[in-house]
């Protein structure tokens, strides 16, 4: 499943769609966690090697659904400004009861005894592309921002969604939730950007880097085809289906 990964990548890289130097970080990330994955392969085989045949099913690298993807991509890692806490993202598919196809973005604790979910944000798909859109920015504005030697404390919101809750940048609003993205640039010039969840005049954030920015847009272009697929399939009738083995 990550070779397929890698595969789309190498392919979005020749369409020109995208920046190429965003997603070749973001296939050496996902090779070094398919190098892991092997080797931890390699080492079962050899453990069961008195046999002829696996004692159990060990082609791992077959479909899988969109929410146990995030079990075997690279963990894509957020920090809590001006702690030392850190958590890593998770994102899975959901139906609702109303049958739409929603995503929901967690911010995984997992060093939580109880609750694992530290927070969770509800995402439509086309949502969830402008989420993926805008960290492919941080990385461009990132590129810009040390291209011109920029070393000063700045921020910029990217996007905020949904669109109908969000206040002006660098203002709230009461009964309103919403989440920003934001480009954040250090004193030092070290560049980064981070979720701004806005509950009213509340506030919360969770830093990410820029390379981790860009493993967390191709997780979520991933999930996010993948998530349309599994929709898709289960949403069709048997009139569908007769069409599509004729």
């Amino acid at each position: 499943m990550l070779s397929s990964l890698i595969e789309e990548q190498r392919l979005l890289r020749g369409s020109g769609k995208e920046p190429v130097q965003a997603i070749d970080q973001t296939i050496v990330a996902i090779e070094a966690r398919l190098g892991e994955l092997r080797k931890s392969k390699g080492d079962k085989l050899r453990e069961a090697s008195k046999y002829q045949t696996s004692i159990r099913p060990n082609d791992f690298d077959q479909y899988i659904s969109a929410r146990k993807l995030s079990e075997i991509y690279p963990k894509v890692p957020y920090y809590i400004p001006g702690t030392k806490e850190s958590g890593e993202f998770w994102i899975e598919p959901d139906v609702k009861e109303d049958g739409r196809l929603v995503f929901r973005f967690r911010f995984i604790d997992p060093e939580a005894r109880n609750d694992r979910t530290r927070a969770v944000i509800e995402m439509r798909p086309e949502e969830l592309d402008r989420t993926r859109r805008a960290l492919l920015k941080l990385h461009d504005w990132s590129v810009t921002a040390h291209e011109r030697k920029l070393r000063r404390r700045y921020e910029k919101r990217v996007d905020c969604l949904p669109t109908e809750n969000c206040p002006p940048e660098g203002q709230k609003v009461d009964g309103k939730a919403s989440t920003e993205v934001v480009f954040t640039v250090n004193d030092d010039g070290a560049t980064g950007g981070k979720f701004q969840r806005n509950k009213g005049r509340f506030e919360e954030n969770y830093g990410i880097s820029v390379e981790s920015g860009l493993l967390l847009q191709a997780y979520m272009r991933h999930v996010l085809r993948e998530g349309r697929r599994e929709y898709e399939a289960g949403t069709q009738t048997k009139e569908d289906l007769d069409k599509m083995f004729e």
